[in-house]
């Protein structure tokens, strides 16, 4: 392995260590030449590039689980957000669909002839047509009734 920092002295490497107090791979590089020396200050020092190293894996291990946490929150609060639109759209289809009801009931009610309001049935013509012919207000004997001729 190519030792970059071997003509470096421990002051020269404290520096470093400095220098690149948050970069994870300047700090490995510092560890490694680290490891080729035996004094008590580099020895002092390679302790605390360890140190300094397993803080910012672990650092960037809590970082990777942060991010990740807020992509799902992102991902809920679209989730919401579409469950919202939609729970509107669903309330807006059930208002029309009530209005179109209201509308078939009254069509219905227009439309509806009580066979007691039935005054006289007349037989087809020339046409094949069938007559009928409906009172305006019930009654109980369609004999009674006038008969309206088409």
């Amino acid at each position: 392995m190519n030792r970059i920092y071997f003509h470096y002295s421990t002051q020269e490497l404290e520096y470093e260590y400095r220098q690149h107090f948050g970069n994870p791979k300047k700090l490995l590089e510092l560890s490694d030449e680290l490891k080729h020396r035996s004094r008590p200050h580099a020895l002092e020092l390679q302790e605390r590039v360890s140190k300094r190293i397993a803080s910012l894996q672990s650092r960037s291990s809590e970082d990777e689980t942060i991010l990740r946490l807020l992509r799902q929150m992102r991902s809920h609060d679209q989730t919401k957000q579409a469950l919202e639109q939609t729970k509107r759209q669903l309330v807006a289809l059930r208002l029309r669909v009530e209005t179109l009801e209201a509308e078939l009931e009254a069509e219905r009610r227009a439309t509806t002839v009580d066979f007691d309001d039935i005054v006289c049935l007349k037989k087809p013509g020339k046409d094949g047509v069938l007559f009928v012919s409906v009172s305006e207000t019930p009654s109980t004997d369609p004999t009674q009734s006038d008969v309206s001729s088409p």
